[in-house]
């Protein structure tokens, strides 16, 4: 359903947005995930399809927060990647 589209595409344009170097995008990007999360966790009981889509929700507000990450190295001059 919705609930498990949205937070998905939103998470694609925060990727696609990250290759862009728009930060504010991403950020907008990652308010609207974590208002989906945060709105979830409240409820006092999810469904059994609902509570199968918040371990992806999670990961989707982690990738973001990564890309946002990244992107705030890479203005730093430094590299997202370790040094071997």
């Amino acid at each position: 359903g919705m609930m498990g589209a949205l937070p998905g595409e939103v998470g694609r344009l925060a990727i696609r947005s990250g290759q862009r170097r728009d930060a504010e995008a991403i950020k907008s990007c990652l308010t609207c995930v974590e208002a989906v999360y945060d709105g979830v966790s409240i409820l006092p009981y999810l469904p059994g399809s609902l509570s199968k889509k918040i371990g992806p929700l999670k990961g989707t507000l982690n990738k973001i927060e990564q890309v946002l990450y990244e992107l705030a190295l890479l203005s730093q001059g430094k590299s997202a990647s370790p040094t071997r």
